[in-house]
C-alpha cells in the first residue's frame, strides 16, 4: 500500500454515510421548508380573494425559489468526515474507533508521514489503526448508520395544506379598487374602451337635459321622438350600442325631428340631438359623420357613414 493510497480505504467507508447525512439534512429542511411554502400559499389565497392578484404571484415565485434554495443547499453543503465516523461509531458501539482514526488519518491538511509520525512514530501503527477501523466499520451499513429522518407532527401540514386549499378555492374578487362592485354587463370604460364604446362620463348631463326637454313638449309624436331620444342615451350610458349605432339612431331621430316645423319644442328637440352629435364627435372613423351631422343636417351625415 503506497502511502497516497493509505487513507482511502477509510474515506470509501465514510463516503456513502456522509452523502446519506447530506440527503437527510435536505429532507429535515424541506420538511421544515414545506410549511412555510404552504403558509405562502395561504397568503397569496388570501390575496387573490381580496383582488391583488400581481402580490399573490410574487409571493408563489418568491416560496417556491426559496423552497428550492434550500433544499440545494442542504445537499452542497459539505459534511466533515468526523461527523460521518462519529455516526458509525454510534451505530455499532465502536467506541470511537472509526473516529479516532479518521482524526489520525484524514486530519487538517496533515500529509500522511506526518500523520504517522503523530502515531508514536510508527506508521505501521497508524496504518493498523486505520485496517482496523475500516474493517469493523464495515459491519455497520450506512442505513444503520444513517437512518432517514421522519417528519414530526405531519399534522401540521395537513392543516396547512387545508388552509391553503379552501383559500384558493374562494372566488377572486373582481371589484374595483374604489370599493365599488363592478357591473358584469357593463362596457369598458377609460383606457380599456374600446374606440366605438361611449364612456358614461361622455353622457353627463344629457340625461336630464333630454327629460327637462320632454316635460316640455306637448305634441304626442314629438313627445314619443323624445322618449326614443332618452332610450337612446340610457343605451348609451349601459353599453348596449357603441358610438357607430347611436350616430345611426341619431341620424334617423333627427330627420324625424326635421318634419315638425320650427317651432320652439322642434328646436329644443333639434339642439338637444345636435349636442349629442358635437359629443359623440372625436377623432377617428366616425368625426366626418359628427360634423356633417351638426352642419349640415340629417342627409349629409347618412352620405357621410356610407
Amino acid at each position: 500500500m503506497s502511502s497516497t493510497s493509505r487513507p482511502e480505504p477509510l474515506r470509501s467507508l465514510l463516503r456513502p454515510v456522509r452523502w446519506r447525512l447530506r440527503f437527510g439534512r435536505a429532507m429535515r429542511w424541506g420538511w421544515l421548508g414545506l410549511h412555510g411554502v404552504l403558509l405562502a400559499v395561504a397568503l397569496a389565497g388570501l390575496l387573490r380573494f381580496a383582488g391583488a392578484g400581481e402580490p399573490a404571484v410574487t409571493i408563489l415565485a418568491v416560496a417556491a425559489a426559496a423552497f428550492v434554495s434550500l433544499v440545494v443547499v442542504a445537499l452542497i453543503w459539505p459534511v466533515r468526515p468526523l461527523q460521518a465516523a462519529m455516526r458509525i461509531d454510534r451505530a455499532g458501539g465502536l467506541r470511537s474507533l472509526v473516529a479516532s482514526a479518521t482524526e489520525l488519518v484524514l486530519g487538517p491538511a496533515v500529509p500522511w508521514p506526518r500523520q504517522a509520525a503523530l502515531a508514536g512514530g510508527d506508521p505501521a501503527f497508524a496504518e493498523a489503526a486505520v485496517r482496523l477501523a475500516v474493517q469493523r466499520g464495515r459491519q455497520v451499513s450506512p442505513k444503520e448508520a444513517v437512518p432517514w429522518p421522519r417528519p414530526s407532527r405531519p399534522w401540521t401540514v395537513l392543516v396547512l395544506a387545508g388552509l391553503a386549499a379552501a383559500l384558493w378555492a374562494l372566488p377572486p374578487d373582481e371589484a374595483p379598487a374604489s370599493g365599488r362592485v363592478a357591473d358584469p354587463t357593463a362596457a369598458p370604460q377609460g383606457a380599456d374602451a374600446p374606440a366605438d364604446v361611449i364612456d358614461p362620463v361622455e353622457l353627463e348631463g344629457f340625461e336630464e337635459e333630454a327629460r327637462q326637454v320632454g316635460a316640455r313638449i306637448d305634441d304626442p309624436k314629438l313627445r314619443e321622438l323624445a322618449d326614443e331620444y332618452e332610450a337612446l342615451l340610457e343605451a348609451l350610458a349601459a353599453g348596449r350600442i357603441d358610438r357607430a349605432e347611436a350616430l345611426k339612431r341619431l341620424d334617423a331621430l333627427s330627420r324625424r325631428a326635421a318634419q315638425f316645423g320650427d317651432d320652439e319644442e322642434r328646436q329644443a328637440m333639434a339642439e338637444a340631438l345636435q349636442r349629442l352629435a358635437r359629443q359623440l364627435d372625436r377623432p377617428g372613423p366616425l368625426r366626418p359623420v359628427g360634423e356633417a351631422l351638426q352642419r349640415q343636417g340629417p342627409r349629409a351625415a347618412a352620405e357621410a357613414m356610407r
